[in-house]
C-alpha cells in the first residue's frame, strides 16, 4: 500500500503544472508582524524551491510541522490545535479545495511523520514510534475511498461541505 501511494504521489508531483507552490511551506519560513498581541502581517520567506506543484503537499508540510508541536510539546497543544483549525478555515474561506487536495495533504503529512520524526529529536523512542504509526494510519486513510474519514482527519476542515 505504501509503495503504491508513494508511486502515485511521485507521479503527481512530477506531472504537476496547474499550480505554482512555494516549495517549502512551514512555520520556519514565515515572518509574523504583531501590533501588541494582534497579528498585523504574515510574510512567507525563502522562495528558492518555488515551482509548479501540488497545493496539497504545501498544506501537508505546514500541517505536519504544526501537528508535531501538538504531539511533542505539551505547552503547544492548545495553540497548535487552534492554528491548524484556523489555517483550514482561512484556506477554505474562498472555497474548499477538492478531495484530491485533501488526500495529497494527508499523504504528505503522513510521510513527513514517518520519515522526519525519527530523525529529529522531538521526543523519546515510544512517543516517536506512536507518531510514526500515526503517519502510517494517515497514509492508509488518505488512500482509502472513505470521505467521512477525511472529514474527521487532521485536515478535515478543508473538505468540501
Amino acid at each position: 500500500m505504501i509503495s503504491r501511494v508513494a508511486s502515485n504521489m511521485s507521479y503527481s508531483i512530477n506531472d504537476a503544472q496547474e499550480y505554482f507552490v512555494m516549495g517549502d511551506f512551514w512555520p520556519g519560513n514565515m515572518m509574523v508582524v504583531l501590533e501588541g498581541e494582534k497579528l498585523k502581517n504574515i510574510y512567507i520567506l525563502d522562495w528558492e524551491l518555488a515551482k509548479p506543484g501540488l497545493p496539497g503537499v504545501e498544506i501537508g508540510q505546514f500541517c505536519a510541522e504544526i501537528h508535531l508541536l501538538r504531539r511533542f510539546d505539551p505547552f503547544a497543544r492548545a495553540p497548535a490545535s487552534r492554528i491548524l483549525e484556523t489555517f483550514c478555515e482561512a484556506y477554505t474561506y474562498y472555497g474548499a479545495p477538492d478531495v484530491q487536495v485533501v488526500r495529497d495533504a494527508l499523504v504528505h503529512l503522513g510521510s513527513h511523520l514517518i520519515v522526519l520524526t525519527p530523525r529529529i529529536p522531538w521526543g523519546d523512542k515510544a512517543s516517536t514510534r506512536k507518531v510514526v504509526q500515526e503517519g502510517v494510519q494517515l497514509l492508509a486513510g488518505a488512500s482509502s475511498q472513505d470521505e467521512n474519514w477525511l472529514r474527521h482527519s487532521i485536515v478535515g476542515g478543508l473538505m468540501p461541505r
